[in-house]
């Protein structure tokens, strides 16, 4: 054995080691339920009787699994952390994101058909203004209705409608995460304007997202994951900041209360599992590798 390539019984003895529980048969699990593979960053699968030889990667892997079984983390989470981690496991996830792809349209298609049935675009952007002037920190008219109109109508569509934006109610968001008044509208605004028009080109909508899931290549989901990558990282640091500065609650920190919040979480999602929401998560941030290019992906 040594630590470049170790055996399973030697990494179970590490893991063992650092305090977690193991054994060859719960490795030999992960290997079959798709969660680990010991030559990774190959997937060579289980091994049919050989001896099994852990690379530095799936041994990395083995200790994140297993720690956070060590923190009560369910099954089904699993393997999508792990790929947010360490890239890999993308064809055994697919069915759970494109399961919670297909899920979250019917969650939409339900919220987004209330008050009025949608026979046409108009009926969209009556039904998500609601009439209110009451969006917490931001701007109404010019901040949050022209953002829910954006995203109804490219969910509903593929193809946000023509004056619907997302830019100024994203200049607020960041503004307001932040707790900067200093940000580069200009930049910020012109990426945006980018990414506006290659949604509309994309014409995604979210009936199809689960196909399209399937479509994509190595290249475009490594692009998916470094954007989603980076959105955790800028979200963990805002909390961080708020937690010095005011509530680092995420319910609260963006001037909705608790309770209010929760309430609309429980009537637009319908409850989803932390599997499921997670899952949805990952989609969303592949459709935004679709509409960056890698150098953008920083300013993103």
């Amino acid at each position: 054995m040594t630590e470049r390539d170790p055996s399973t019984a030697g990494l179970v003895a590490r893991l063992q080691r650092a305090g977690l529980q193991a054994t060859a048969g719960s490795l030999r699990a992960d290997v079959h339920r798709g969660l680990l593979s010991p030559g990774m960053p190959d997937d060579l699968g289980p091994g049919r009787g050989r001896r099994a030889v852990w690379t530095p990667t799936a041994v990395r892997r083995a200790l994140y699994l297993a720690r956070l079984r060590h923190l009560g983390v369910n099954g089904r989470v699993l393997p999508l952390l792990a790929f947010i981690r360490d890239g890999w496991g993308w064809t055994q996830i697919l069915p759970t994101l494109q399961h919670a792809a297909a899920r979250s349209w019917e969650m939409e298609r339900r919220s987004l058909n209330r008050p009025t049935r949608v026979q046409a675009v108009v009926d969209l952007l009556d039904n998500v203004d609601p009439g209110r002037s009451d969006s917490g920190p931001f701007d109404w008219h010019t901040e949050t209705l022209p953002a829910r109109q954006f995203v109804a109508t490219a969910v509903w569509t593929g193809r946000p409608a023509a004056g619907t934006t997302m830019i100024p109610a994203a200049i607020a968001l960041t503004r307001t995460v932040t707790g900067s008044a200093e940000l580069d509208v200009v930049l910020m605004t012109a990426l945006g304007e980018a990414i506006e028009a290659r949604r509309r080109e994309l014409g995604l909508a979210s009936r199809d997202r689960p196909a399209w899931l399937a479509t994509l290549d190595p290249t475009a989901v490594a692009r998916g994951r470094r954007i989603l990558r980076a959105q955790l990282g800028a979200f963990r640091r805002a909390v961080r900041l708020r937690g010095k500065t005011g509530s680092a609650n995420p319910l609260t920190m963006f001037g909705e209360s608790r309770i209010g919040l929760e309430q609309r979480l429980r009537q637009e999602t319908g409850r989803p599992t932390a599997s499921l929401f997670l899952a949805d998560r990952i989609g969303e941030a592949m459709c935004a590798g679709a509409l960056l290019r890698d150098d953008e992906i920083r300013d993103w």
